[in-house]
């Protein structure tokens, strides 16, 4: 296998070869637009263009280089590719040759994994050559530029914001057997199998989202199962973690039970460990091992998206799930508690408040409530087109009318009547109700209420902000085309922020008041928090054992606080260093699987 490239032996900021981007601004109207049209495509065309039904000609990739390997080391990331300060974050410490954290009062040194899994959305938001570029391969070099000895191997397996051109770049980049800095891929196709020691097992499946698993990817793990002696042991990668979605859906588990029951279960290998992203926190549920208490023997689910995305909330992740492999067997029923959660839950529920900062994180949004403040002014049957036609200005008008008038005017007018149903139809389409309400007429009725709710806060807050403008403008002008102009910008600037907040108000109640539970994605998005980044470190040892350190980040170094570093005579030696606020790992959990 050939080397790597050599590090440069000089570096200036314009030879890095990517340009460090900001985190993805989700309520930008370009980035919202462009996510929910790749999302409509996928959904529409991927099911009749499968990328993984036309991998079938490329060899599958069963990597046995290990299995006689005394002890290994393999890291765990995913949910990578956004904003550069918080992936060039976890990045740097993925590819540092070992990382000494406390463990019960001792150091323990880690060394860096021989083998790094990424467990999907390996790039935000779309899928494009660029993105994956800039977001994701920029990073990972300048983290680990250069390796010596053995080359640890890297595998991926996909997300759906790597679906989003149909795996188009996730195949040219991880399926070609290239370099990404250090690390060498080594995948034939956007699933694998690696033979461990001890027996043990490491299985990358490819599910792509609300879709059944194809055939030939099932017909690949049907031959690695069979070559599995009974009582071998698995670590299942998996791109989203649906046991957490049983309380929405009760089918959502249903693509891992099929595995489990098809293809793990009847050869007698023993699932211990499911790993999986796709949500931005760290959360583990385990059942009850031998003995009726949480032990070495027991089964875990993790969690573990905390790779560079914005983070995502744990207060509204349930404390108990009841998982079922075989639903023809009456007693193949497992209880799944929550055992660890970073952030905590108390910690999570804080910062759904950070949704307040919509306005401020999310620029661009305040464009879209602006333009609806200013045209809702305008169709008001007591606003400015009723005063450009009448001969008294407001100054005397306003003597007669007041917030009550112009709220009563938006329904007293055609245009801005429908205008507000058009919005309550909006917002009733983006409301999402809590899990015990989310199906049925339950959730119809959540969804309305919630919607109603929102709507009347927005109606509220633009007649607040058009009384604002009009007096405003009539402090300014007595009447005539500048007080027009005069309350359009007055209106189209408090408009963007005051609705944009009432918004985020809208979204951190949903998330943070007891009861809701709801719009984690949505109200996290909004807050862009780049805190708690998490990833995994595995050991086998030569026992056998499986000892998971698990690695918590409490805040990612700034953009501007990476420098270039020249070559210092260490061939492994990054590219870009922190200057300042570095936040080096903390061990956060720690799982024991005999």
């Amino acid at each position: 296998m050939s080397a790597p490239p050599p590090r440069p032996r000089s570096l200036d900021p314009s030879d890095l070869g990517f340009e460090p981007q900001p985190a993805v601004r989700w309520y930008n109207p370009g980035v919202f637009t462009g996510s929910g049209l790749r999302v409509g495509m996928t959904s529409v065309f991927g099911s009749f263009l499968d990328k993984r039904e036309l991998q079938a000609h490329k060899p599958a990739t069963v990597d046995r280089s290990y299995a006689t390997r005394d002890e290994l080391w393999i890291d765990f990331a995913a949910d990578t590719g956004d904003g550069f300060a918080a992936t060039m974050t976890v990045a740097s410490h993925l590819g540092r040759r070992s990382l000494t954290v406390d463990v019960d009062g001792t150091e323990r040194v880690l060394p860096r994994g021989d083998v790094l899994v990424l467990g999907g959305d390996e790039v935000y938001p779309g899928a494009t050559a660029e993105d994956y570029e800039n977001r994701f391969a920029g990073p990972l070099r300048a983290a680990l530029p250069w390796t010596v000895g053995e080359h640890p191997a890297l595998y991926a397996i996909p997300g759906d914001h790597d679906w989003h051109d149909g795996l188009t770049e996730f195949l040219r980049l991880f399926t070609q057997q290239r370099w990404l800095g250090g690390w060498r891929t080594r995948q034939g196709r956007s699933y694998f199998a690696l033979e461990l020691p001890h027996g043990w097992w490491l299985w990358g499946i490819d599910a792509q989202p609300d879709t059944y698993i194809d055939e030939p990817q099932l017909e690949f793990f049907r031959e690695v199962a069979a070559e599995a002696s009974p009582g071998d042991k698995l670590i299942l990668a998996t791109p989203t973690p649906t046991w957490t979605y049983l309380e929405r859906d009760p089918r959502a588990f249903r693509n891992l039970a099929f595995v489990e029951r098809t293809l793990v279960r009847p050869r007698g290998i023993d699932l211990r460990l499911t790993l999986a992203g796709n949500s931005h926190h760290y959360t583990r549920y385990s059942d009850r091992g031998r003995g009726g208490a949480p032990d070495t023997r027991a089964s875990h689910k993790v969690t573990s998206g905390g790779g560079g995305a914005f983070l995502h909330p744990t207060h509204d992740r349930c404390s108990e799930v009841q998982i079922v492999v075989d639903p023809e067997d009456p007693d193949d029923r497992a209880t799944y508690r929550m055992r660890a959660a970073y952030p905590d839950r108390a910690t999570s529920r804080r910062q759904a408040l950070g949704a307040l900062a919509l306005p401020w994180r999310n620029l661009g949004f305040m464009l879209v409530p602006a333009v609806l403040t200013v045209a809702l002014l305008w169709t008001n049957q007591f606003g400015l087109r009723t005063l450009g036609d009448a001969e008294e200005s407001f100054a005397a008008a306003g003597e007669r009318w007041g917030w009550a008038d112009l709220f009563i005017g938006l329904f007293r007018n055609p245009l801005s009547a429908v205008t507000v149903v058009a919005l309550l139809g909006g917002l009733w389409a983006f409301a999402k109700p809590p899990p015990w309400a989310s199906r049925g007429w339950p959730g119809a009725v959540a969804r309305t209420v919630m919607a109603a709710v929102h709507t009347l806060a927005q109606v509220a807050t633009i007649v607040a902000v058009s009384l604002l403008a009009l007096t405003v403008a009539s402090w300014l002008v007595d009447g005539g085309a500048w007080f027009t102009v005069a309350a359009s910008l007055v209106a189209f600037a408090a408009g963007g922020v005051a609705c944009s907040l009432a918004f985020g108000a809208y979204l951190a109640a949903a998330n943070a008041l007891p009861g809701m539970r709801t719009h984690g994605n949505e109200t996290f998005a909004a807050a862009r928090i780049t805190s708690h980044k998490n990833f995994l470190r595995l050991h086998l040892d030569g026992d056998g054992r499986l000892t998971v350190y698990v690695l918590g980040i409490e805040r990612a170094v700034r953009r501007r606080d990476w420098r270039p570093d020249p070559d210092n005579g260490d061939p492994e030696a990054p590219l870009l260093v922190p200057v300042r606020g570095d936040s080096p790992p903390r061990l956060i959990d720690r799982i024991v699987v005999e």
